[in-house]
């Protein structure tokens, strides 16, 4: 007893003539006897190459082949075919029989299949089936988009971060999608991302903390509405003190002489080979100067923010001070005289109401010197810093005090320069009991004393009193 794997309708269309008595049962039929080889490959093989079959049936035949121990490459070899393709059938046999129904009845194209394809859970696979129902959109664009929800983009920036490898070996899985570029696919166990991005994160701050900064914080990203109105600020090293730059030329003038000394030299003598090593650190160090600010060695300052508003930021062992409704530094809200001008925030004499540069002119804001309108005004404000200072060092005994801010550079020196005398408080023994910060305006973005001020720079005097307020005319 033989099979006919190959030859089905030729065999039932004998029968036919048998049966009508138009051929003998005994009449010499020609066969072709395979003892080897596999009987669906040859039955694919004439299917594909004379009579197409329906595309489920092929996808079918070469799950058969490939389960029957025939690896993808052979497959492709014996039909000229590409191996993608081959992938590509074995994909769309591997979906949900529920779907292969369906499509095996025309109840779907073979582009919607192909969108399926994109997750191997069946029961998920089934639940988009049943959404589709219901969908004005059945395109196979819908299908990927329903498939994937959730999921997290090969190309987004935490997948990039982690590294799609060590999120693998770590046991997380990825959808691929054959048919349509993926871009890497898309990442399913969101738990684990999570998780590696903060370990990662942690790990990253122990090499910025190792700088020299005080403190670190981390987060996956700002907070919702935290970057509007931010731009790109590139800042530049501190500039060099004469007797830096002293420093660094003889240590180039020294490193220039040992180099030419032993120019052609084959191999260096281990003193003078440790020496360059030595000089070369050393000069490195001078080009790779930090962006620290007068900050850079305290780890309890408080920092005063001058501008068309007035705040600034506490920080107590390297660590900033949020306060109970996270807006600790309102420092333009500190009462410098009870009976002086109505502040916005309903109060009457804060420190706003004399500090704020929204009352200069734009002239007065941009000039490289202090006009009489410049010195009328800082004039007005230093009762009331001296007040704000000595009440601040009384009150927090911060190692230093810097002032900063949009306002012009020469206007907070100005303010520092009259600050004095001041009054005597816990600190009256510092040299310098107020400093303006070394890196102009772009001190809140840039120096250490101001980056906690990222999410502070505006003083929200709204916080304070619960309610809206508009400022006052």
């Amino acid at each position: 007893m033989f099979e006919v794997p190959a030859g089905g309708r030729r065999f039932r269309a004998l029968e036919l003539l048998v049966k009508q008595k138009r051929l003998a049962k005994t009449a010499p039929v020609p066969c072709v006897v395979r003892e080897g080889g596999i009987a669906e490959e040859d039955s694919l093989a004439e299917n594909v190459q004379r009579a197409p079959l329906h595309p489920l049936d092929q996808f079918r035949a070469f799950l058969v082949l490939r389960e029957k121990g025939q690896a993808e490459e052979e497959i492709a070899a014996t039909f000229f075919v590409s191996v993608n393709v081959i992938k590509q059938r074995l994909k769309l046999a591997s979906v949900s029989p529920v779907l292969l129904d369906v499509y095996a009845e025309d109840g779907m194209t073979l582009a919607q299949l192909e969108a399926f394809t994109v997750s191997g859970d069946h029961a998920r696979q089934e639940q988009v089936l049943e959404r589709l129902k219901t969908s004005y959109d059945k395109s196979a664009y819908a299908i990927r988009r329903m498939l994937t929800e959730g999921a997290v983009r090969a190309t987004d920036k935490r997948a990039l971060f982690i590294g799609i490898e060590a999120y693998v070996e770590a046991g997380g899985s990825v959808l691929r999608d054959l048919f349509e570029g993926d871009d890497g696919g898309w990442l399913q166990d969101v738990a684990l991302i999570d998780k590696m991005v903060a370990d990662k994160l942690s790990s990253e701050s122990e090499a910025v903390a190792a700088e020299g900064w005080k403190w670190t914080e981390v987060a996956p990203d700002f907070a919702y509405g935290h970057t509007y109105g931010l731009r790109r600020l590139h800042g530049e090293p501190v500039p060099l003190t004469a007797e830096e730059e002293a420093t660094r030329d003889a240590l180039k003038v020294e490193f220039d002489r040992l180099v030419s000394e032993h120019e052609g030299a084959d191999e260096l003598p281990d003193e003078v080979d440790e020496r360059l090593g030595e000089l070369e650190t050393a000069l490195e160090a001078f080009e790779e100067r930090p962006l620290f600010g007068r900050a850079k060695s305290a780890a309890d300052f408080l920092y005063l923010f001058v501008g068309d508003g007035v705040g600034g930021a506490i920080v107590r062992g390297g660590e900033l001070q949020r306060g109970y409704r996270g807006n600790a530094g309102e420092f333009g809200h500190v009462i410098v005289d009870p009976a002086g001008p109505l502040c916005h925030c309903g109060n009457r004499g804060c420190l706003y109401t004399y500090l704020s540069t929204a009352g200069l002119r734009p002239r007065s804001k941009q000039s490289a010197a202090v006009d009489k309108a410049t010195r009328s005004w800082v004039a007005n404000a230093i009762p009331a810093l001296r007040s704000a200072v000595v009440s601040l060092e009384n009150g927090f005994d911060p190692e230093r005090i810097i002032i900063g801010g949009t306002a012009p550079v020469q206007l907070l020196k100005a303010l520092v320069d009259d600050l004095h005398p001041l009054g005597p408080s816990i600190r009256s023994d510092s040299p310098e009991r107020v400093e303006v910060s070394e890196l102009g305006p772009t001190s809140a973005l840039l120096g250490a004393a101001a980056l906690p001020l990222l999410s502070l720079m505006s003083p929200s005097a709204a916080k304070l009193t619960k309610q809206s307020l508009a400022p006052a005319n």
